[in-house]
Order: structure tokens, then C-alpha cells, then sequence
């Protein structure tokens, strides 16, 4: 299926095209010529045409559709950047992006490449004393922009890759951001004794709305412009107080009310005054009309994925107690909502956030293949269970100040082509009911009747559900899996047919719709393969760092190898410059892997250290292996106390050692021979002849003791052993 980051290439790779845009009607395509975008000086304006033509074209150059790789630095964030000395490619970048940030939003896109073009917007912006003066300057930074993926990254300069870098000191970055209001004309003319309205006056207005929040009025707010703009302040001396007196202005040099009214309307707008009131939450929730549905530009499944989280209304038992009592809390879970079908297509289990670690653990595994992730929990599971393995077109997020809006677009368009990701407001649930119903009926249908639930009819004399917990975490995600394949396989949702699908009387549920539209509107979707996992976990998974050591990758306490990396050098620079950082992407499900992105595009797998498969991580949820780690501290902790009360003991018993030798040489005389003893050779000899009759005695003893057939040796003997060795 063509797509943009699609790449077609020939056998010998003397064609390389990418498909960098696509036109909002889907009929035409635009292509750059790769080659000539990495090597020459000027980008060239990429090709558009037609699908028809294009499938011709790609038919008889018999070339192969694939993804393009771009360069490693588009999916950096700028603090990885600073860290490899490239502080001035972020400068010449947001130069640029200032500059023609205004020709690259969709609409001046589509103009540019299927339309009359841009050669006015760009006169009016030299006219302007913008400080490029040549058109071609222009062209050369857009046709940049919309050849590498349509993302501010695209203006870094990567040609200065290879001729060396200035190492600047750290600069955080300058974002100048200007808001432009809107030119308003002066009243002059007043029918009363009011002055006509002024621009300062509407300032005034707008300081006065700003302050009120919830219930007010017209009138009051009128009663405070006139106590704040329309008055004097005067401090007279009386006696020793200083008294404060307010003097009204002269009619004449006020506005009225309806003028204050009037104005204030304009400003602000009824729909603003009715935020004011209710709130912007409420507001929205509540009061603003909605015409439209979830599903609204939705072509077909896998075109739009929605995803949120909520506290699970469930307490999981605390595996590491041998009471079995305890519980580790509720955790958080994230789901994953195909829009078209409702079809739930991934979800993770945690015990932090909801955050973008959460939300990026989900989407990994909606991309995933379910039948190895079941497997992982010992759930086993058939291909047709759960069929949810596709990377999508657009996802669906709250706007939370935890998810990174800039960089998360950048990496995902480019290395996995998904156009579009989408924030709603925060708390805003109804923006997202695809996937808020999809939360009710996961606690109506399953949550609520297990035990250690939590719902809103609990007595309060009761027992609390924490006390009743009985499922582990593995034990949840088991029954989570087979909820969701329960609700894809069983929900009815028949009102979301489409014509085709009736035509094609296919089944209700949320599963066959999902497959039926892969089938007949989608081309299939686009599968994950096993080369797409490295790209799926780099794009979706938060960057992180890990240390590298002589032994491997240290991160968060846990050690991890790699031949590749090893082959590389990356352990060997530890010897000559030490420890260093490198960024590194997780799967917060599994502690198993790392994934790391070199400088040139390519993937390096990092492995837990797991000697023997002895490794109580292996295989662990990263919150479990946190209970581990902090397990090991506390034994660690016992053992230096345990440490100390023996040591305690061993030396008393020294010292009762060092008392007793003490006593046997008291009263002897000192020696003052300077050198070695004579015959010390000897005396060993005779130690060890000693120390080999009490060994023998003892065996004597033994051997005695157990009745055994076997002939010792005689006193006598033993006596001359001694006149043989001694003489």
C-alpha cells in the first residue's frame, strides 16, 4: 500500500524515490528523488502524480515499494543533539523554521505542490525584510521540509555530518513565540455625554474580563472597570493620619455601560463570556454542540487509533508476601481503540502514571503480534483469537503536559509513516468515547465482579476490597487478555456498518468489522513484520539513557550485552575515556531488551545479562524487577548487619585465643637474635608428624565408634613409627 515514507527503489538502487505527501483527496502523489535531495546543493521540487501513473511507473522500472530509512538525526530530541555536539545544527534549523514556518502549514502545502503555487506568499515575505532575499532560498527550504517527511527536523543541516562539529558549550535553544492581535477602529462618535471608545479602552475591557472567573454580571464587571480606569486616587495629610480619597472623572472622559457592553460582547464573544461562567471543562463537556461522531474522517480500521488510561477499579495481590495478604495497590490501564471498529487492538497493565510511558508500552503492543505477548503470561492463545498486529495512519491521546508533543510527531512520521497524532484536551472524555466505552465496559462486564474490586456501591462497614485481592499481575493480564478477545468477538456493533458490510452480511462484532474493512477498504492495512519491531520501539517508546561499563550496559541497576555492540567498540572506549551515556528505548513490559540507535540508522538489541538463565529478571515486568532490585538491597542490607554480629564473635574468640598464647611464653626471655632461626625446617617436620598422630588417633576413634572390620594399628606400632621417623 503506498503511503507517505514509502520508498521505491530499484535492484541496483539507481532509482530511490520517496513519497513524501499525499493530497487530501488520495488521488495524487508527491514524489522526491532521494538521491538528488542527500547530494545536491538545491532540493529539487518533488514529482506529483497520478496513483495510476504511479503504479504504471513503479511496473516498469520493476522497482519494490519499502520504507526509507532518513537520516538517524530527524528522530534525535534536541537534548540528544546537544549531547553529540550538534548545537548549531538546532540554531541553523529554527532559523530557518522561522523563516518559513508560515509556507508550511497543510494548506500552503497543497497549494504549493497540487495547486497555483506559493511565488506570492514568498514576494510578500521578502517585502517584508525577511533576510533571505532570493526566491530560491525559499523553494530550496521547502522543497527540504516536504522531501524528508513534512517535520521541522528536515532543515538540520546532516550534510555537516561528516566535516567535523563545534563544540559549543550548552545553549538552550531560543523560541520566540509572537502573537499578532486583530486592528480594531476607533469610535469617535457618541449620541451622550461619553467619549467614543478607544484602543487603549478595549485593552482596559479585556484586563477586566480576564479577572472574573465563575458567577458574574455585566453590571459588576462595569462597577470594576469604573473603580479601576475611571477614578483618581488622592492621599491628603490630616493631622498625622494620611487619609485616601477616590475621585470619580468627568462624565465626559468615561464610557458608558452600553458602550462597555457593547465592546466587551465583541472582545470576548458569548461563547467566551459562557466559559467564563461554567468553565472551559464544563464548557466544553457540557454547553458546546456537538454535530459529529467519533468516526468522523475515518476511512477504515487501522486508520485511527485512539488510546487513555484509567485507574483499574481492582487491587492486585503483592506476589512477594508469603501471608499472600497483601496488595500492591490498583494498577493502570491503557487501551488501545480501533475508531472503525471499536475493536480493543493492544492495552498494558502498569503501576505508574497515566503518562507517555504508559501510553508508548500500549501502542507497542496494539503493533504487536497477541499470540507471543499471551504467550509471554502463559495464556495460550490462536492468530484468529486476536488478529490486531497493524501499525496505524493516526493516533488519539489526551494532551497531557507528561506526552511530548514535537518529538513523538517527528519520529513517528518518519519512521513508521503514521501522518497524523492527534491531542485532545486533558480530562476530556468525551473527545475520546470510543475509548471511554470501551473503559465501562470493561468495569461493568469483568472488573466489578472479581475480587478485590472496587466500585461505587460499597459499603463503607464492609471490608475493604484491598483486603480481598486475589489475582497477581501476570494473573490480571491473563484474564485482561481474554476479556478483550471476549468483547472483540461478541460486542454488537451493527450500527457502525457500513454499506459494503451489509452488502457482505458479515458478523456484529467488532472483530469481523475490524477484518472486513482491512479487506475491502484498507489494502490490508500495513502488518508489523519482525524487521518493523525495532522501528515500532523506537518510535513509540520514550527515550531514555543507560551507561555503558567495560561488562556491558548498566540501566536502572540491571546489566545488559551485546556482541553487535561490543564488535562496535562500544565497551572498549569505557577503557581509554570511560563511562559514557547513550540513549536507549524499553519495553517496560518485558526487562529482557534495550534498543538503541546509532548515528547511521541502525538498530542495536541489548540483552539481559542472565548467566545459566538464572536471572530472577528474566522475563519480569519492570515493575516487578523494581521489587526485585529493592529485594536484593534489603538482603544485601541484612547481610553487612549479619556481618557485623560475627565479626563481633570471631573476635571475642581471638581474643581469648591471643590471652592463652600470651600466657604460655610469660616469664620466657626475650630473644635479641637478629637473624633467622636455625632448624626451623625440623621443627616443621616434627608438626607435621604430631599433627599426623592426632589424625590418626582420630580415625582410630572413628572407625571404633562405628564397629567397623578393619585392622588399626597397635600402640607399639604407632611408637615405632615415631623411633623411624625420629630416630
Amino acid at each position: 500500500m503506498l503511503r507517505p515514507g514509502s520508498h521505491i527503489v530499484n535492484e541496483d538502487k539507481q532509482i530511490s524515490y520517496r513519497i513524501c505527501h499525499v493530497s487530501k483527496c488520495g488521488k495524487w502523489f508527491a514524489v522526491a528523488d532521494m538521491n538528488l535531495v542527500m547530494s545536491a546543493s538545491n532540493s529539487p521540487k518533488p514529482k506529483v502524480m497520478s496513483k495510476a501513473d504511479l503504479d504504471e511507473w513503479i511496473s516498469k522500472n520493476k522497482c519494490e515499494v519499502l520504507i526509507h530509512a532518513l537520516p538517524a538525526e530527524m528522530t534525535f530530541s534536541d537534548s540528544a543533539l546537544e549531547k553529540m555536539n550538534r548545537d548549531k545544527w538546532i540554531k541553523k534549523r529554527d532559523f530557518k523554521w522561522r523563516i518559513v514556518k508560515s509556507l508550511c502549514s497543510e494548506y500552503m502545502l497543497h497549494e504549493y505542490l497540487y495547486g497555483d503555487g506559493i511565488g506570492e506568499e514568498i514576494e510578500k515575505l521578502i517585502q517584508a525584510g525577511s533576510p533571505w532575499g532570493s526566491r530560491g532560498a525559499y523553494y530550496n527550504a521547502v522543497n527540504r521540509f516536504i522531501s524528508l517527511g513534512c517535520t521541522k527536523n528536515a532543515l538540520l543541516p546532516f550534510k555537516l555530518k561528516n566535516t567535523g562539529s563545534n563544540y559549543l558549550h550548552f545553549d538552550k535553544p531560543c523560541n520566540e513565540l509572537i502573537k499578532r492581535g486583530r486592528g480594531k477602529s476607533d469610535n469617535s462618535k457618541s449620541r451622550s455625554k461619553t467619549r467614543g471608545i478607544t484602543n487603549q479602552d478595549k485593552q482596559n475591557i479585556l484586563n477586566i474580563a480576564r479577572k472574573f472567573k465563575g458567577k458574574w454580571s455585566y453590571k459588576m464587571a462595569h462597577e470594576l472597570y469604573q473603580d479601576t480606569y475611571e477614578r483618581s486616587e488622592l492621599q491628603r495629610q490630616i493631622g498625622e493620619d494620611v487619609c485616601t480619597h477616590y475621585l470619580p472623572h468627568n462624565l465626559e472622559t468615561c464610557i458608558s455601560y452600553q458602550q462597555f457592553k457593547y465592546h466587551l460582547k465583541n472582545l470576548v464573544g458569548n461563547e467566551r463570556i459562557l466559559k467564563k461562567r461554567v468553565g472551559n471543562l464544563r464548557y466544553e463537556k457540557d454547553y458546546k454542540a456537538k454535530q459529529g461522531s467519533s468516526i468522523d474522517g475515518v476511512l477504515g480500521a487501522t486508520h485511527r487509533y485512539e488510546v487513555d488510561a484509567t485507574v483499574l477499579d481492582l487491587y492486585v495481590r503483592y506476589p512477594f508476601d508469603k501471608s499472600g495478604r497483601l496488595t500492591m495497590g490498583r494498577p493502570v490501564l491503557y487501551i488501545v481503540v480501533d475508531v472503525y471498529s471499536t475493536m480493543i487492538v493492544g492495552f498494558y497493565l502498569g503501576f505508574d502514571g497515566p503518562n507517555w510511558a504508559g501510553v508508548s508500552q500500549a501502542l507497542v503492543n496494539a503493533c504487536s503480534n497477541k499470540v507471543d505477548f499471551a504467550a509471554k503470561f502463559g495464556e495460550v492463545i490462536e492468530e484468529s483469537d486476536w488478529p490486531a498486529h497493524h501499525i496505524p495512519s493516526q493516533i488519539t491521546i489526551d494532551n497531557g503536559k507528561e506526552y511530548t508533543n514535537s518529538l513523538v510527531k517527528t519520529i513517528l512520521k518518519s519512521e513508521l509513516g503514521v501522518t497524523a497524532f492527534n491531542f485532545t484536551a486533558i480530562y476530556r472524555g468525551d473527545a475520546k468515547g470510543t475509548v471511554e466505552g470501551t473503559f465501562n465496559a470493561l468495569n461493568n462486564e469483568y472488573v466489578h465482579y472479581e475480587p478485590g474490586s472496587i466500585f461505587k456501591g460499597i459499603d463503607r462497614g464492609e471490608k475493604h476490597p484491598s483486603n480481598e485481592s486475589l489475582y497477581k499481575y501476570e494473573e490480571v493480564v491473563r484474564k485482561l487478555i481474554n476479556q478483550c478477545i471476549y468483547h472483540n468477538n461478541s460486542a454488537d456493533r451493527v450500527n457502525k456498518f457500513s454499506w459494503q458490510a451489509v452488502y457482505d452480511d458479515i458478523d456484529v462484532t467488532p472483530q469481523a468489522l475490524y477484518l472486513h474493512s482491512l479487506e475491502s477498504e484498507m489494502d490490508g492495512g500495513q502488518p508489523m513484520t519482525s524487521e518493523d519491531l525495532p522501528r515500532i520501539h523506537w518510535g513509540f517508546l520514550p527515550e531514555e539513557e543507560a551507561t555503558v561499563c567495560k561488562d556491558g550496559l548498566l540501566f536502572r541497576g540491571v546489566k545488559y550485552l551485546s556482541d553487535e555492540a561490543a564488535a562496535r567498540g562500544y565497551f572498549n572506549k569505557v577503557v581509554h575515556s570511560g563511562r559514557y551515556k547513550i540513549c536507549v528505548k524499553r519495553s517496560h513490559q518485558s526487562c529482557d531488551h534495550l534498543w538503541h540507535k546509532t548515528a547511521d540508522g541502525e538498530f542495536i538489541r541489548f540483552d539481559l545479562k542472565n548467566v545459566n538463565n538464572d536471572s530472577p529478571l528474566s522475563g519480569e515486568h519492570w515493575g516487578i524487577v523494581g521489587h526485585v532490585l529493592e529485594y536484593a538491597k534489603q538482603k544485601s542490607f541484612d547481610a553487612q548487619e549479619v556481618k557485623r554480629h560475627q565479626k563481633a564473635k570471631r573476635d571475642s574468640r581471638n581474643a581469648r585465643v591471643e590471652r592463652d598464647a600470651a600466657a604460655s611464653v610469660e616469664g620466657l626471655p626475650e630473644s635479641s637474635r637478629k637473624s633467622m632461626q636455625a632448624n626451623v625446617a625440623e621443627r616443621k617436620q616434627h608438626q607435621q608428624a604430631v599433627n599426623q598422630r592426632r589424625e590418626e588417633q582420630e580415625l582410630r576413634r572413628h572407625l571404633e565408634s562405628t564397629h567397623a572390620d578393619i585392622s588399626i594399628l597397635a600402640d607399639e606400632e604407632l611408637i615405632d613409627l615415631d623411633n623411624e621417623i625420629y630416630g
